[in-house]
């Protein structure tokens, strides 16, 4: 029977570090030495100045101390003139592209901007998409080339370079366990691995899209056997993921000697790779990218390689890029992972089918599918196979309930709003508190919320108010309000337009009393409701999301994926990234049966806050972490605390 899922793979990504683009040739001469002043360009690095002029960063940095605290474009250095610097050479430079950037077109950006932004002419972009010339539509995919800067070389000297092995350097972020290899015209699979002393499976185990043929220009990983590689399997310890680890979590302690050599992790996600193709007939016939269902094989980037973007795919494809990234991490650390992913799509048949084809039999850990009704067969499956099943996005859903191999990461409405209450209860003592309907609300979960509020400051030195905005005006409100204690409102609704509605109206009181709104975390994605707003009422809001973009971790993300994808992580990247590297790390640590350790295992992350729980003796896990969000007056976005997993 023809698969017709198709599977994406990571493609290692290597760091392109080039000459400096101009140098000045002004000498000085200060404290006895003699200096040449350069000049440091955009996308210039430390190393590549050094290397450029031939000295250490030692003496670099010697020179210019200021550098401790980074390299800044457009400042000039000191380039010391020791016996073995030298002025860089001149050389004739030779551009030729050597792979492709893909930029998404936003409002209003011009082919200019664009140009500017990758530092390539306009020119240039028109040459590879012709199609701009006429009409760039927001949503429309770029081709932008990426140029490899040689010498130019004579003839003969060009024919002598081809003839010698091929260069290979560690790849960026894993020194000394894989080489990499561009493959040249009239190279073979057999030819490749014998040169390397690997084997033909080796090099498809690394290299996935092998499966579909050698192809001139592709760039291969070759695991370093004098690296001794394979017999390597490092704890993961990540200094970038800190972990808590309470007394008593001994039992808990990552066991070496029970671990595997290589782990199979399922991802199933709505990528619409079929609709995808429908919108850009023709587009996925370009070089390089497999358009061919059957071959059971596709880029990674094939999605991101179309002129446009089917828009339901969007999220998924963010989720699915902090996937990849959070898997290299752990591939750099030593975990050996193959990660498969399937267009699960909307219909109940395709995951019917996965399991009847036997597809996800050898599996480690099954994150998705995403919808809740797609849930059960996979899920079902996963407990008979004892496979740790991992729902990655929904709230909604029960099967949390009645299968201990269930992971549900994001929590539930009623558990939102337990919480909400708790804190009201324990921030706001003797407060003047005010619940602010515009409507009915009576039969809405909210009015769950209302009573657990009043339930918890009933007694208790405060005041607690029922207003009918809709009935009463702001007149009749302001007389509810004091100028000795806190105004505290909550609005039991999450009805974008009443919710606005009674914004507008706390905006204007806010500038004569105490105001603090705690919202509900529907709050955030409402599209009519300036920011601003919640700032000047100092919103506090309890959500599982909080990105902290002070964090050093948060940062890495941040600056990787910018490197991999030339664009910025969204809540989805990064609930992809958590998501897999807190599971999959679990499972390198303590087996496939990790969910005993998952009470003491609190590892650092991106957006997340993890606290799993069992639902009871029989049920699975549900995620209790919360983050206390604050949008403080003075404008910034504040995590107050972590609530949940008592």
């Amino acid at each position: 029977m023809k698969n017709s899922f198709l599977y994406l793979f990571f493609i290692v990504l290597f760091l392109n570090v080039g000459l400096p683009g101009a140098h000045s040739q002004e000498e000085v001469r200060g404290n006895g030495q003699n200096y040449t002043m350069h000049l440091v360009r955009k996308g210039e690095t430390i190393f590549s100045i050094c290397k450029a002029y031939q000295i250490e960063q030692k003496d670099l940095i010697a020179a210019n101390p200021d550098l401790v605290s980074g390299l800044k474009s457009g400042t000039t250095l000191k380039i010391p003139a020791h016996s073995s610097a030298v002025k860089p050479q001149v050389q004739k430079i030779v551009r030729e592209p050597v792979e492709f950037y893909y930029h998404k077109i936003k409002r209003k950006q011009t082919l200019a901007e664009v140009a500017g932004l990758y530092h390539v002419s306009e020119a240039e972009l028109l040459k590879f998409n012709p199609e701009t010339a006429v009409e760039m539509n927001v949503g429309s995919i770029l081709k932008i080339p990426v140029y490899k800067q040689q010498a130019a070389e004579e003839p003969a000297e060009r024919a002598e370079k081809e003839n010698q092995a091929p260069t290979t350097i560690p790849v960026a972020g894993v020194p000394g366990k894989f080489l990499s290899h561009q493959v040249v015209s009239g190279e073979t699979m057999f030819g490749i691995a014998k040169k390397y002393q690997v084997t033909q499976e080796e090099l498809l185990s690394y290299n996935p899209l092998l499966s579909a043929g050698l192809k001139t220009g592709m760039v291969l990983r070759i695991p370093d056997t004098s690296a001794g590689f394979e017999n390597t399997t490092p704890v993961l310890q990540d200094e970038n993921h800190k972990t808590k680890r309470p007394e008593g979590a001994g039992k808990c302690a990552p066991d070496k000697n029970n671990r595997l050599t290589h782990y199979q992790v399922g991802l199933l996600l709505p990528l619409y790779l079929k609709e995808n193709k429908r919108l850009n007939s023709g587009s996925l016939s370009e070089p390089g990218v497999s358009a061919n269902e059957n071959s059971g094989l596709a880029d990674t980037l094939l999605i991101r390689k179309v002129r446009s973007i089917y828009p339901k795919s969007e999220n998924f494809l963010q989720f699915y890029e902090g996937v990849l990234l959070a898997v290299d991490s752990l591939q750099q650390l030593g975990m050996n992972v193959t990660l498969h992913v399937f267009d699960s799509g909307e219909d109940l048949s395709t995951v019917n089918r996965l399991i009847a084809n036997e597809s996800l039999n050898d599996l480690d850990l099954i994150i998705g599918p995403v919808f809740p009704e797609m849930q059960k067969p996979v899920a079902d499956f996963a407990a008979k196979n004892h496979i740790p099943f991992v729902s990655p996005l929904a709230a909604t859903g029960n099967l949390e309930n009645t299968n201990s191999w269930y992971f549900k990461v994001n929590p539930g409405k009623d558990y939102l709003l337990a919480q909400t209450a708790n804190y009201v209860g324990s921030e706001f003592v003797g407060e003047n508190f005010i619940i602010l309907k515009n409507g009915s609300y009576a039969n809405s979960p909210e009015a769950k919320l209302v009573e657990l509020c009043r339930s918890k400051l009933a007694g208790r030195n405060g005041l607690f108010h029922e207003y009918n905005l809709e009935a009463g005006g702001r007149s009749d409100l302001e007389s509810l309000m004091r100028t000795d204690k806190t105004n505290v409102f909550v609005i039991p609704s999450e009805s974008e337009a009443q919710v606005s509605v009674a914004v507008t109206t706390l905006n204007g009181l806010a500038e004569k009393y105490s105001v603090v709104l705690v919202g509900l975390s529907g709050y955030q994605r409402f599209k009519s409701i300036q920011v601003e707003n919640y700032h000047k009422l100092n919103m506090q809001v309890l959500s599982p999301y909080y990105a902290d973009y002070n964090s050093p971790l948060t940062n890495r993300v941040v600056s990787k994926y910018r490197a991999s994808f030339f664009a910025e992580p969204s809540q989805f990247s990064f609930q992809g990234y958590d998501i897999a590297y807190y599971f999959l790390s679990a499972l390198y640590n303590f087996g496939r049966d990790f969910s005993g350790c998952l009470l003491t295992y609190q590892l650092e992350q991106t957006q997340l806050a993890f606290h799993f729980r069992r639902t009871g003796e029989m049920g699975g896990f549900i995620n209790q972490g919360l983050f206390v969000v604050n949008y403080t007056p003075d404008f910034d976005v504040a995590k107050l605390k972590v609530v949940g997993g008592e």
